[in-house]
């Protein structure tokens, strides 16, 4: 309120409800779901045969921005159920013990299980150390969030199959050139869409991301 009484430009990327001159919408939570969604489709272009019986395990349920992650997927499980059918959704505390933990709970109840969409590389992490303890990492899926080194490295070990990340250099300078135009006048919405900030990323295009971040 300060800031716009004295005249300076205020840009929200956070969701403010108010006290702002521009909102900066870079992506949604749910954006990243639909992408997941549509490696999916991917997924199960190149698998006719695939069908997948999974677990949702999202991160803690008292951090409500990060739930559309996954209800992307859910929505999808309901369009398509043929293809994905959820056994369980779950709401961990975003750590990779507590994934493990509810992981081997999983694999003991539901035989058929062979899906995890984990809110977080680091959830999936997790899910990922139980999987290959088992045995089972060729034959199952894990998908994460965030596009971490750790999630990357899953990845490239064919532990994990896909994760959602951001680019930050993107989301850095159009939030720059935005608060630059803004300043000069230039811009008037009170609304920006930047794009191309989430990228999927799976064996198939790793090494090409890990490139565009150096």
């Amino acid at each position: 309120q300060a800031a716009q009484e004295a005249g300076i430009k205020v840009v929200d990327y956070m969701g403010m409800p108010y006290g702002f001159d521009v909102r900066y919408n870079a992506f949604t939570e749910y954006d990243a779901g639909v992408m997941l969604c549509e490696w999916l489709d991917g997924y199960f272009e190149e698998h006719p045969d695939a069908m997948l019986h999974a677990a949702v395990l999202n991160g803690s349920q008292a951090n409500t921005a990060q739930i559309p992650r996954l209800q992307a997927v859910k929505e999808y499980a309901e369009e398509h159920p043929d293809r994905l059918e959820i056994l369980v959704d779950y709401y961990g505390d975003w750590t990779t013990d507590d994934a493990m933990n509810v992981t081997e709970d999983w694999l003991q109840t539901y035989p058929t299980i062979n899906a995890v969409f984990a809110a977080s590389d680091q959830v999936a992490l997790g899910v990922s150390n139980v999987v290959e303890a088992n045995g089972l990492s060729d034959n199952f899926i894990i998908t994460g969030f965030d596009g971490t080194d750790s999630g990357l490295a899953l990845i490239e070990e064919g532990k994990m199959s896909v994760s959602i990340a951001m680019k930050l250099d993107v989301f850095a300078e159009n939030l720059v050139n935005l608060c630059v135009d803004l300043a000069m006048g230039n811009y008037t919405d009170d609304t920006y869409d930047g794009t191309g900030v989430l990228v999927s990323v799976d064996a198939a295009n790793l090494e090409e991301y890990r490139a565009s971040k150096e």
